[in-house]
């Protein structure tokens, strides 16, 4: 459920991108975001699976080693309770943290971009 949501999360980024960085090739008083709109759109994709990959990298070990046959009823330990939130809201987290630090690193470059070619 939780990548349901992540992903339906990343169509609605993808979707917004798309059109904000369309909107800034079409409409001229738009132009001055152009460089911003397709960096934070093009590095908060990549950060989105980025992201993910090392999430899914984290806990792949872990679940392997996951013996549900044979387990106790009553037994819980708090290295099982870490991992089932992992399991339940780290698609999530990963995902918001993936897309969000893919922005700034965007808005990051096109600033540098811009600071360059203003001292040029």
């Amino acid at each position: 459920m939780a990548y349901l949501l992540a992903l339906a999360g990343f169509a609605l980024f993808f979707a917004f991108g798309a059109i904000g960085t369309a909107s800034s090739f079409l409409f001229g008083s738009l132009r001055r975001l152009r460089p911003y709109a397709w960096r934070a759109w093009l590095w908060g994709s990549i950060g989105f699976f980025v992201a993910n990959v090392l999430f899914f990298a984290i806990i792949a070990y872990p679940l392997t080693h996951i013996g549900i046959a044979g387990s106790r009823a009553g037994s819980t330990n708090i290295p099982d309770i870490i991992l089932g939130a992992a399991v339940a809201f780290g698609p999530l987290v990963a995902s918001t943290f993936g897309v969000v630090a893919g922005v700034f690193a965007g808005r990051y470059f096109a600033r540098r971009k811009l600071a360059v070619s203003a001292t040029v």
